[in-house]
C-alpha cells in the first residue's frame, strides 16, 4: 500500500468561532513570516516584524453578512480594504482584486463567502506577491507555470456548505475570452487559517443550501470511489456522508437547525480535503467545462450529472465484472497481474458505491446499487433540484454536447473516475442530466 496525504491548513470550527477572528491574528502572524525574501513579498515581511494593520476582505454580492468579521477587525486597529466578489471569478475579476490589494498594501487577506469569495481570495493573495502576467501560473490557456512567492497570508471562512475551498489548493478562474474555466493551482495556495462557522450558514436560501449541500456530496462521493482515494481519504469521505444523510433535508427544510447546519458545514470541509487528496470524478470532469460555456452555478450542474454518472458508472463496473467472471470460468484464472489488479478494483468500487447505499439510506448489509441511484434521485426531487433548474439553467443546445463531452473526456477530473468512459457515454450523461424528460 502506497499514498500520500497532504492538509496544511489550520482549522478553527465552531458556533461563532468567526466573531473571534482577532485571536487567530497571531498565528497568521508567525505563519507570514516564512515569506520570500524578494520583490513584493521583501517589503510585505519587512512591514508585519512591527504590525499586521491592514486587512483586504473579500466579499460576496451581500457584504452585510461579513459585518461581524470586519467590525471585530477594525475593533483591533486593523484596517480593512474591501473587495466584492458576486459571481463566480474571472480573470478581469482577479487583475482587479490584487491591484487593490498591491495599492493599498495590504498585509492579508480575509474572504468570507461562498466558494467563488474563497477561490477569488485564493487567487488574489498568490498573484499579488507572484507579479508576472496572470496568465503565466493558469493552467490550459496559460503557461501554467508555478508559483515562486509564497502567497500573501489568507484567512477563508465559508458562508455556504458546499465547495470545501477553505481547504483546497486551488482557484477556479473563468476566462469570458475562452469560454472556458481554468485553474490556478499550487501547495503555497492552501488558505492559512479555515474559520468554519456553522452560524454563518443559517442565511443560505433553500436553493444555495440545496446546490451547495450537492455540491459537497457530489465531492465526497466521488472522492470516495476515486481510483487515486487512500485509506485516509476513505475515513473522511463515509464521515462526511454520514453527515450529509442525517442532516442535509433538515438543513434544506430547518434553515435554522444549527446542529443540521454543522454538519453539513463539516461534509463541505471534509469533501474539500479529500477531494484535494483523492481527485474527483466524471460529474466534476463535465461540470468543469461545462461551467464555462453555460451561465449556471457550478453545484446545479453537479447537481444534476450525479445521478446519471452514478449510473454510468454503476453499469460500466457491472458489464466489466460479468465479463471478468466469464473470462474466468473459461480459463479457470485469472492470466496477468494487470487483470488481478482490475478484477480488485471493480470489486472495491462496487462495494463502495453499495456502502455509500447502505450509509444514505441507513440500510446496513442489504444495500445495493440501485437504491444509491433511488436515494440520490429522491433527494434530488425533495430539493426541487429540477424546479431549480428550470429557473437558473440557460438553454444549453444539443449542437453543444458533442464538444462538451470532448472537453469532459480531457478533462482531469475524469482521471480520478473509476471506470472509463467513452464518448457515446459521455453524452448520454449530459443528455440524461439536461435533455431527459424522465
Amino acid at each position: 500500500m502506497n499514498f500520500s496525504f497532504f492538509s496544511p491548513v489550520e482549522i478553527i470550527f465552531g458556533q461563532g468561532v468567526s466573531k473571534n477572528i482577532v485571536d487567530y491574528i497571531p498565528s497568521l502572524y508567525s505563519k507570514s513570516r516564512n515569506i520570500s525574501d524578494s520583490g513584493f513579498a521583501s517589503k510585505f515581511e519587512v512591514k508585519i516584524k512591527s504590525k499586521i494593520d491592514k486587512a483586504l476582505v473579500i466579499t460576496g454580492k451581500n457584504k452585510g453578512r461579513a459585518g461581524e468579521v470586519i467590525n471585530s477587525l477594525k475593533r483591533s486597529a486593523i484596517s480593512c480594504e474591501l473587495f466584492a466578489q458576486p459571481s463566480e471569478p474571472s480573470i478581469d475579476d482577479i487583475i482587479n482584486g490584487v491591484e487593490l490589494a498591491r495599492k493599498s498594501e495590504v498585509d492579508f487577506v480575509v474572504a468570507i463567502g461562498g466558494g467563488s469569495v474563497i477561490d477569488a481570495g485564493k487567487a488574489i493573495a498568490a498573484l499579488t506577491t507572484n507579479t508576472d502576467n496572470i496568465m503565466k501560473y493558469l493552467e490550459v490557456i496559460g503557461d501554467g507555470v508555478p508559483l515562486t512567492e509564497k502567497p500573501l497570508p489568507m484567512i477563508a471562512i465559508p458562508t455556504t456548505s458546499g465547495t470545501g475551498a477553505e481547504v483546497t489548493s486551488n482557484a477556479v478562474i473563468a476566462s469570458n475570452k475562452h469560454q472556458v474555466k481554468v485553474s490556478l493551482r499550487s501547495n503555497m495556495m492552501y488558505p492559512d487559517i479555515a474559520i468554519i462557522d456553522p452560524e454563518l450558514t443559517i442565511f443560505a436560501s433553500p436553493k444555495i443550501t440545496a446546490t451547495t449541500g450537492m455540491d459537497a456530496l457530489t465531492q465526497l462521493i466521488e472522492s470516495f470511489t476515486s481510483k487515486f482515494a487512500n485509506p485516509i481519504t476513505d475515513a473522511l469521505s463515509q464521515e462526511g456522508i454520514r453527515r450529509v444523510a442525517r442532516s442535509f433535508k433538515k438543513a434544506y427544510s430547518e434553515p435554522l437547525n444549527i446542529e443540521a447546519r454543522s454538519d453539513m458545514s463539516l461534509a463541505a470541509l471534509l469533501s474539500g480535503i479529500t477531494l484535494s487528496n483523492a481527485k474527483l470524478g466524471a460529474v466534476h470532469g463535465i461540470a468543469g467545462p461545462m461551467g464555462g460555456m453555460v451561465n449556471a452555478s457550478h453545484g446545479l450542474l453537479c447537481a444534476s450529472l450525479l445521478g446519471p454518472v452514478l449510473s454510468a458508472n454503476i453499469r460500466v463496473a457491472n458489464d466489466i465484472e460479468m465479463s471478468q467472471n466469464q473470462s474466468n470460468v473459461v480459463s479457470n484464472h485469472i492470466s496477468n497481474s494487470q487483470e488481478i489488479e482490475n478484477a480488485q478494483h471493480i470489486k472495491i468500487t462496487l462495494n463502495k458505491y453499495r456502502k455509500i447505499a447502505e450509509i444514505l439510506t441507513n440500510n446496513t448489509g442489504s444495500a445495493e446499487c440501485n437504491d444509491l441511484i433511488n436515494y440520490i434521485n429522491e433527494l434530488l426531487h425533495h430539493l426541487k433540484i429540477k424546479e431549480i433548474c428550470s429557473i437558473a439553467l440557460p438553454k444549453f443546445e444539443l449542437s453543444q454536447i458533442e464538444l462538451l463531452a470532448q472537453k469532459s473526456k480531457e478533462s482531469s477530473s475524469m482521471k480520478g473516475n473509476p471506470v472509463t468512459l467513452s464518448l457515446n457515454q459521455i453524452k448520454d450523461i449530459i443528455w440524461q442530466a439536461f435533455f431527459s424528460k424522465i
